[in-house]
């Protein structure tokens, strides 16, 4: 490997396209010309080549996930030794001093230690510990703050949950378009909401549905598509087969349209009317960030991150997190006011490049990192 550059190591659990993967792309892209980044990705991921271009090389390593199943528990530990001693071995070969973690409960790092790594660590927790990992939160949490030299929150959110644990620095992610001018929707237009999520439990497609469903009785102006992967997992495909079934029984079927995941948000937020996210809990949320950087207006619960993006009102619209009524309510009030959306889209754009600039991010890391 060319060692002209340092060499940073990024270690995601990502198996496909996933708000902390394109995070992770994004910190290649920012970090080009300084420093060459290598992702160690799961052995089993599905991301294509195509959307690992960015990178300099691109490691598999045993990263086993989280999970209930008693299989899955008893290989756990093995899996994990095997895949942090990989990983030593490749950061030797490298000779790479400097690994980022993508979210705390990859722990490899431990092990690095234990193996002898006395490099830099720094952890990202990008998600609700106590969320995501119930009782095991506070032990790997405990873990991770005597493993990492530094540990990042993506929000405030995620930041005051760490708090009482451990100190933490707080860096947002960044938005990684180019600005454009918000456009310019008529009253007769057909007017596109669209939710970018994968299809899991808690990411609030179901209540999108259901706001949708009672808001087209109103306006027929209004269509409603999704996009999002399943992540190879049964539960989440039997989630969108129970969401299509709802959809196919209601009134508007042939106004409600469900896509896989997309390769290109841009692409489709160009054609979007307004962008809905209404996850029960959110540490930040790309996909808003994506959208409003993009000149769309955001519709999206208070579930955690979204408040640090979207400004009531001016952006967009915040609502309590399962309120459907208030979802319908909002959806209706856009369709009737082109006018307003343009103008919130135009005030979302630019309060992302003011608040979330790839500039601000970029600096913020090369000092953790001192690359």
């Amino acid at each position: 490997m060319n060692n002209a550059l340092p060499i940073v190591y990024i270690l995601d659990a990502s198996v496909a396209i996933t708000g902390a993967f394109v995070a992770a792309r994004n910190t290649a892209r920012a970090l080009a010309g300084v420093a060459h980044v290598v992702v160690v990705l799961p052995k089993n991921h599905a991301i294509a080549e195509e959307d690992l271009r960015d990178f300099f090389c691109v490691e598999t390593i045993a990263i086993p996930p989280l999970s209930k199943n008693i299989a899955a528990l008893l290989s756990y530990l093995p899996q994990l030794c095997v895949g942090a001693w990989r990983l030593r071995r490749l950061m030797r070969r490298d000779g790479a001093s400097r690994v980022m973690v993508n979210d705390f409960y990859v722990m490899h790092p431990v092990l690095l230690r234990l193996l002898g790594f006395r490099g830099t660590i720094v952890t990202w927790v990008r998600c609700d510990p106590a969320r995501f990992a119930g009782p095991l939160a506070k032990p790997m949490l405990w873990l991770v703050a005597r493993s990492s030299n530094r540990v990042v929150a993506v929000s405030a959110f995620i930041q005051h949950l760490l708090a009482p644990v451990m100190r933490s620095d707080m860096i947002y992610d960044y938005y990684a378009g180019q600005p454009r001018a918000a456009k310019q929707w008529g009253q007769a237009d057909e007017k596109l909401f669209v939710m970018i999520g994968n299809y899991i439990h808690g990411k609030g497609q179901d209540m999108a549905l259901a706001a949708f469903i009672t808001a087209a009785q109103s306006d027929s102006s209004i269509r409603l598509a999704f996009y999002g992967g399943e992540l190879g997992l049964q539960k989440n495909r039997d989630y969108r087969a129970q969401l299509q079934a709802r959809a196919a029984q209601s009134a508007f079927a042939n106004r409600i349209q469900f896509h896989d995941a997309t390769r290109d948000s841009a692409a489709l937020l160009a054609g979007a009317y307004a962008a809905l996210n209404f996850s029960q809990s959110e540490s930040f949320s790309m996909t808003v960030l994506e959208a409003s950087g993009e000149g769309v207006p955001v519709i999206a619960t208070r579930s955690g991150g979204p408040q640090e993006i979207v400004v009531e009102g001016v952006t967009g619209h915040l609502i309590a997190v399962g309120d459907v009524a208030a979802a319908t309510a909002c959806m209706l009030s856009l369709a009737a006011n082109p006018t307003l959306v343009k103008t919130m889209g135009q005030a979302g754009a630019a309060h992302v490049q003011q608040h979330f600039s790839r500039v601000s991010y970029t600096t913020q890391l090369r000092a953790i990192l001192k690359v």
